[in-house]
């Protein structure tokens, strides 16, 4: 009943109003701007819609603030524990989240409801004055608003809570998903997996090497060998191929008797390759080479053969000691026919060590480095030097001789230098006597002479290895050089060119 009489004064009140401003108009009396009457029950909607709105945007504020929050913790964790688990670390990131995600939700939940209450008494009170012809905010004609709508209004609140929750959900999951991204598991790294045996020792068994082997070791010059593939169940395809040194084109193919082949050799090199068919399907080879000869002299059997080599040395017609702790061992050797037996086919041993890289040509220098005796001054040593030709002929001489220490740098004898021109004309140019210093080779000795003598040279290679005088000269000695009439013919008639 009160509502309908304040609901009839409302109406009067606005006709009285019109009928003051009509009559304003026609008496052309300039009035005061009518002011506006306030609706109470709008003004309050208005002001607790934005209060809403500012309660809601302060809560987004704290919600984004916590996350960055919450973010900057997480980078600083992953900083100082760069080790941590990744699902450890998940599963905290999603407490975190999940937290925030129920309070916010109850927040909003309890704004929900909150909003929905005066929304309900303001649409009482909204009812109530469905005539009342004042002005809203968002309207031109004096009419009702979506903004005024109560379902409107809470339609856009839960749309609003929608489109944070779904914000918070990518802001707090995406940093989750590039780490997941970034790291992979160590259980989806590949593994490092051995061989198995059978793949360890698959491949081709033979008893085939490159060797020496001697007359006496075979029958009727025939080897025989044995070739097979480790894996039965390859079929590998052997073949073997037989070839000479001295042969020329393919060779010979080899027949087998099931895993059994036979070669004959010749004397000299022989080469045996046995091809064959890995498991992986590719086509292999292993190449052998059997040297074939005869049995060399020994100090048992000085000499095989019917015409074995001659062999000469600097030792021949040695007597008494030696003191020269690097003594230079000069050999030469020949065929019985008088050919020359070159390095290859020349040992020589010291002690039973074998004494390499020889200097010269036709006459070989091999320095034999003697070792300070273990007690006293002499030690007794043995120097042998076996040479063979390719006919089956060799031949071992034995020389046994002292050698008597002298603290290097102390001189142990002296030595003849003669520079002889006699082949250019010249004639015998200087012939000094130069010492021999312990521990120095003749070469160092060589030079030492020519110094003395006031020669400028060149040699090649070093004191120790490969020394080779390649020129001398000494002002204007060679000035007047020469050939003979007598030389200068045998050296056209060789064809030679000077």
């Amino acid at each position: 009943m009160k509502k309908n009489k304040k609901k009839q004064l409302m109406q009067w009140t606005g006709v009285l109003l019109t009928f003051f401003l009509m009559v304003g108009n026609v008496l052309g009396l300039k009035m005061v701007d009518p002011i506006e009457p306030v609706n109470p029950v709008a003004q309050e909607y208005e002001e607790l819609e934005y209060e809403v709105i500012e309660e809601k945007e302060h809560w987004k504020q704290e919600k984004q603030s916590q996350e960055k929050e919450k973010q900057n913790q997480e980078q600083e964790k992953q900083n100082q524990e760069p080790e941590k688990k990744e699902g450890k670390t998940e599963q905290v990131s999603e407490n975190e989240s999940q937290g925030i995600k129920e309070e916010q939700a109850d927040q909003n939940k309890e704004e929900t409801n909150k909003s929905g209450e005066e929304n309900v008494n303001s649409e009482s009170e909204v009812g109530d004055n469905a005539n009342d012809k004042s002005p809203r905010r968002g309207t031109s004609d004096g009419g009702e608003s979506e903004d005024d709508d109560p379902d409107v209004e809470e339609a856009d609140s839960e749309d609003s809570e929608t489109e944070d929750t779904e914000m918070e959900e990518s802001d707090s999951e995406d940093p989750d998903e590039e780490e997941t991204d970034s790291e992979q598991p160590d259980s989806e790294q590949p593994e490092d997996t051995e061989p198995q045996e059978d793949e360890v020792n698959a491949g081709l068994v033979t008893d085939l090497e490159s060797k020496i082997i001697t007359f006496s070791e075979l029958q009727n010059d025939t080897l025989t060998f044995y070739a097979y593939y480790s894996d039965a169940t390859v079929s590998a395809n052997i073949r073997v191929n037989y070839k000479h040194e001295s042969e020329t084109g393919n060779g010979t193919w080899l027949t087998a008797s099931g895993r059994n082949y036979s070669a004959k050799l010749t004397m000299g090199k022989n080469v045996i390759v046995v091809y064959y068919t890995d498991k992986k399907g590719q086509r292999n080879y292993s190449f052998f080479t059997i040297t074939y000869e005869a049995e060399k002299a020994t100090e048992d059997e000085p000499e095989v053969g019917d015409k074995p080599p001659v062999i000469e040395t600097n030792l021949d017609n040695w007597s008494g000691e030696i003191s020269t702790q690097a003594f230079t061992f000069t050999v030469k050797a020949r065929t019985a026919n008088g050919a020359q037996i070159y390095s290859n086919h020349i040992v020589v041993k010291l002690d039973g060590q074998t004494v390499s890289n020889p200097t010269g040509s036709s006459v070989y220098e091999y320095v034999l480095d003697f070792k300070k005796p273990v007690v006293g001054e002499t030690e007794g040593h043995k120097v042998t030097v076996m040479a063979w030709d390719d006919d089956g002929n060799s031949k071992m001489v034995t020389y046994n001789v002292t050698y008597r220490s002298i603290d290097v740098g102390e001189v142990t004898g002296q030595a003849r230098v003669v520079v002889d021109a006699t082949t250019v004309g010249v004639g015998v140019l200087a012939d000094e006597t130069v010492d021999i210093i312990q521990g120095k080779p003749a070469s160092y000795t060589l030079l030492a002479a020519l110094d003395q003598m006031n020669f400028e040279y060149e040699y090649a290679g070093t004191e120790m290895i490969g020394f080779y005088i390649r020129s001398i000269s000494k002002g204007n000695a060679f000035k007047k050089a020469a050939i003979p009439s007598d030389l200068l013919t045998l050296i056209e008639r060789d064809g030679l060119e000077l």
